[in-house]
């Protein structure tokens, strides 16, 4: 790379005029910002898994397939004649949500006896670099979290019976493993509220609540980000809007910041799961209840995005 501004000084035994030492002082600085720059620029966050649901083939990746990046899904089918469940996750084009097509999972309860829980598909990272694992690390003896994941929904009916009709996701198990869900919640006054947690040995780590009632026949963009300092502070952010727009600084619902301590977890790989995981679904409490729900472009990243893009139109 030609450098013109330090001709003045390139000799060792010529002492630097002032000019050349302006000049390359500048030089330093302009270098220093241009690297300053490039880090900034390279500095987002990479998606690892990205569900289009264009069509029911397993998933590689292909046009008609669930999963276009990082791995394969699997429609959840349930057909339980004893108690009477019907959950189903299938492939529809309408009503459109966005450009092409979408997951719609379908629950149907009657006569229930007790509460349960399903979903409408079941995803299998290609490995551990493009799973929840990605996102987790020991680092001394504090656990630190980096990324994210965000999508977009719809109800067509909601069970307004079940406090927690709607949780979409809900990975690991809390114990052995760190726990991350989204779902809805009933505060105090029993308003609805979006929830998001990391459950952990010992309990809930850090939760975000905020009032956010999912309405029937309006597209949400959800999402959620993790980033952490170099003291293993955590800082968890959960996104949504009304909408297929940006989810942006704008669209923050609430944060919390707290600490995890690695002591009870041994390998890296058990803080987040690195396998299978389900998506899209609920619980139902005993008795009888009907739920609709549309999901679309699933995303997950290796970083705290700054911006979640908008829903392709």
């Amino acid at each position: 790379m030609n450098l013109p501004i330090f001709s003045d000084c390139c000799c060792p035994s010529q002492k630097p005029s002032q000019s050349a030492r302006l000049r390359s002082a500048v030089c330093r600085w302009l270098v220093s910002g241009c690297m300053g720059l490039l880090l900034t620029c390279n500095g987002f966050s990479d998606i690892i898994f990205q569900a289009d649901f264009k069509g029911s083939g397993f998933g590689t990746g292909g046009t008609q397939d669930l999963v276009t990046l990082g791995g394969r899904g699997l429609l959840k089918s349930v057909h339980n004649d004893a108690s009477r469940i019907t959950s189903e996750g299938s492939i529809l084009t309408k009503p459109a949500m966005g450009t092409g097509s979408f997951l719609n999972w379908f629950l149907m309860v009657m006569g229930a006896t007790g509460p349960g829980e399903a979903k409408s598909i079941v995803f299998t990272p290609d490995d551990a670099a493009h799973s929840w694992a990605a996102m987790a690390k020991i680092v001394g003896t504090q656990v630190f979290i980096d990324g994210g994941f965000d999508f977009f929904t719809r109800a067509n009916k909601r069970d307004d019976s079940a406090i927690a009709w709607f949780r979409p996701l809900d990975v690991g198990d809390g114990k052995t493993q760190l726990r991350i869900d989204v779902s809805s919640v009933a505060d105090s006054s029993r308003e609805e509220c979006l929830q998001l947690e990391v459950i952990g040995l010992g309990g809930v780590k850090g939760r975000v609540a905020t009032k956010f009632p999912i309405l029937v026949g309006s597209i949400y963009h959800l999402g959620a980000s993790f980033s952490t300092d170099l003291h293993g502070n955590i800082t968890a952010k959960l996104f949504g809007r009304e909408g297929g727009g940006v989810l942006s600084e704008d669209s923050l619902l609430g944060t919390v910041t707290f600490q995890v301590d690695a002591a009870p977890y041994t390998k890296t790989s058990e803080l987040l799961p690195s396998g299978e995981f389900m998506f899209g679904g609920g619980r139902y409490d005993s008795g009888n209840c009907e739920v609709n729900m549309d999901y679309a472009l699933f995303r997950m990243y290796n970083s705290a995005p700054q911006t979640f893009a908008a829903l392709p139109q």
